[in-house]
């Protein structure tokens, strides 16, 4: 049987995964899912994904890519694939690709959407469990008009977990966004790349500037590259924080 590759589409609550990334003597979604696959098709399976989420992100439309020589047609695997894997995971899709195709480097966008619960609003065990409620009364019309400003090819470097001299660390924001949800506001943002942490940082910095921690103009200058001594900002909690979405 010719090697085929498969594309398929994954969702899964990242509350009980180290992250996605194999770990020795960690539960993560790629080991998950790489001991699932050897097991239904009996040979060694290695997964790519469009994007490496940290320790309880979760995903609607994370995308993984892999090879495999069996000959069981992709509607029959991902049904396979769903009764075997553990309730957290879920696979929403499985394709043929071209043999060229890879999750990760063929990716042209991805999405992220951050969830943020209201200020005095009840925080139930469902909501809490997929929504993160600052401590802070926030001014979301001041939130919105920031995000305004990650729109274009920019410096990301302050927020980023690492800061290697020679690193990469321009994105390009085509879209940021708020959105009204039941327990408060999510911001959407599509870009063409993630730093680590990235996400969590800039809606650490959106939080200040609610808050009134950090005002508008000083924001501007971070992401305009003019205040390059200002340090990272803190990193908000991984459970408000979903990959939605990767366009190819």
């Amino acid at each position: 049987m010719r090697e085929r590759n498969l594309k398929a589409v994954v969702a899964y609550d990242g509350t009980g995964f180290f992250g996605w990334q194999v770990q020795p003597a960690r539960r993560t979604t790629q080991g998950v899912l790489e001991e699932t696959l050897c097991r239904l098709l009996g040979e060694k399976i290695r997964v790519h994904a469009a994007g490496r989420t940290d320790r309880g992100v979760h995903a609607n439309g994370q995308v993984v890519s892999f090879l495999t020589r069996s000959g069981i047609p992709s509607g029959n695997l991902k049904v396979a694939l769903n009764a075997m894997l553990p309730s957290d995971i879920f696979i929403k899709e499985i394709d043929e690709a071209s043999p060229e195709f890879h999750a990760r480097y063929s990716a042209v966008h991805r999405t992220y959407r951050y969830r943020l619960g209201l200020w005095g609003q009840p925080r139930s065990p469902f909501t809490g469990r997929y929504c993160w409620y600052p401590r802070d009364r926030l001014d979301f019309h001041a939130m919105k008009e920031a995000s305004r400003y990650l729109r274009g090819n920019r410096d990301f470097r302050s927020f980023s977990k690492r800061r290697e001299v020679g690193e990469n660390t321009f994105c390009k924001v085509e879209s940021a966004f708020w959105q009204r949800i039941p327990a408060g506001y999510a911001i959407v943002v599509t870009a063409d790349r993630f730093l680590p942490q990235m996400m969590r940082r800039l809606v650490a910095a959106l939080i200040d500037i609610g808050s009134k921690r950090c005002d508008l103009p000083l924001f501007e200058a971070i992401l305009s590259g003019r205040k390059e001594d200002w340090p990272r900002p803190w990193v908000a909690p991984p459970q408000g924080l979903f990959l939605e979405s990767v366009g190819y």
